[in-house]
């Protein structure tokens, strides 16, 4: 015989079982509204962006760059970013964006607390040629990106978003991008496949069931592809916009280090956060192996990432229609952009320059050291003065070559302790 219930009860029961309930399944029925709850349609043909090459430095421990114009006006560098689940524009383009439409939550380790809050504006016409990308829900304005490689300025984050309705293949032998046309995709010569799905991180995934589907619409979270590393099954991060090959989470590495006692570990502080740099001599993914690994990860972390620079050993097809990310290994060690004997003449070169007086704002009797930024790019280098205490201003100077393969100085300027720009240099 059913018992019944008292009125704190029956309300007692509302609240602690059947609101959850009815809040879970909504939530769940505004995401498939949101996302359609199946893989976006592939986009025709006719209507996708042109081959476009991206900078020589992506992979060889540089982000990818690709170069888009706003609002058929200014052109800017843009992060292609897989890591990101939103397209982010720096402040210095707010203007052009209207008024803002509302305020968006961030989360990125370098923010203080690692969160932040950001305008919110409607999605801008951004185009890639004269191709008009297909638009996410909105962008957000947040200078973060801008908190990485000094002197370097990006116009923003090309994120998921945008990058979630295109099938896009990255070849890092010719530094080109193409757009190809899912729907009549021929995957014979891509490699291995790797199903991707989106989820706010890994642990969900522990019980073999991913968190969303695809597309995600406005969800915040990542992308993950699942792959075997030391006999075990785990699922990876997939971020383009980490420059480095990625990271293990602690319980992995330690496992790692038992297996391979050559891998070496140290931990550094950057800012407010431990970074643990991490090489790994020899890494296999997916039944691929890859050597000379540099990892990063923060010293809490939980998750495994695969990063750009060992994506870039491969021919990379992201068939985001299909939830698909196809990886053909091309080399087994890291791309490399100059050779040893290329990276010593460009030394020597940008040294006689200095001893000249031919780069700008240095004088050719100033003393100090001359350092290659070969962590992000290998054509540019820092001055310091001697005397100057660490983190005082800074000059850098970008080289690039031309037509006859002969470097020219591209951009000189001058940072503060914070990194701002404070000072262009004329290129003579």
């Amino acid at each position: 015989m059913m018992k019944l219930r008292s009125p704190e009860m029956l309300l007692a029961c509302w609240f602690f079982e059947i609101r959850p309930r009815i809040a879970c399944a909504l939530s769940f029925c505004l995401l498939l509204l949101a996302g359609g709850g199946c893989a976006s349609k592939p986009v025709p043909a006719s209507s996708l962006p042109p081959v476009t090459t991206f900078n020589w430095g992506a992979g060889c421990g540089d982000h990818l760059l690709v170069t888009l114009r706003i609002e058929e006006s200014e052109e800017g560098l843009f992060c292609l970013d897989t890591g990101c689940p939103i397209t982010v524009v720096s402040k210095s383009w707010e203007q052009k964006l209207g008024k803002p439409i509302g305020r968006q939550k961030m989360r990125f380790p370098w923010y203080p607390e690692g969160k932040s809050v950001a305008s919110k504006h409607a999605w801008p016409k951004l185009s890639l040629g004269d191709t008009t990308l297909l638009p996410g829900k909105f962008v957000v304005v947040s200078d973060f990106i801008n908190q990485g490689p000094k002197g370097r300025r990006y116009a923003g984050v090309l994120g998921m978003d945008c990058l979630q309705h295109y099938c896009i293949q990255l070849d890092f032998d010719k530094r080109t991008i193409s757009f190809l046309d899912s729907a009549q995709l021929n995957t014979n010569d891509l490699g291995h496949a790797y199903p991707l799905v989106y989820s706010h991180s890994a642990a969900p995934f522990r019980s073999g069931k991913p968190q969303y589907p695809f597309p995600f619409g406005m969800m915040w979270g990542n992308l993950f592809a699942k792959a075997e590393y030391l006999g075990r099954t785990e699922w990876y991060l997939v971020d383009t916009g980490d420059s480095a090959d990625g990271s293990l989470d602690n319980a992995r590495l330690k496992e790692a280090e038992k297996l391979q006692p050559s891998i070496t570990s140290a931990a550094i502080a950057e800012d407010t956060l431990l970074i643990r740099n991490t090489a790994v001599p020899v890494f296999s993914f997916g039944g691929n192996r890859y050597t000379n690994l540099l990892m990063r990860s923060l010293e809490a972390s939980r998750e495994n990432t695969l990063g750009l620079r060992v994506l870039a050993r491969n021919l990379v097809t992201f068939d985001f229609p299909r939830q698909t990310m196809y990886l053909k290994q091309r080399h087994v060690g890291p791309l490399e952009l100059y050779s040893d004997g290329e990276q010593e003449a460009f030394r020597a070169f940008i040294t006689a320059r200095k001893m000249n007086g031919d780069l700008p704002g240095l004088d050719k009797d100033a003393k100090g050291t001359l350092t290659p930024e070969l962590g992000h790019e290998p054509e540019t280098y820092s001055f310091h003065a001697a005397g100057e205490q660490a983190g005082d201003t800074t000059l850098y100077y970008r080289f690039g070559r031309n037509a006859a393969k002969n470097w020219v100085l591209l951009r000189a300027w001058r940072t503060d302790r914070t990194s701002k720009v404070i000072e262009e240099y004329p290129i003579p």
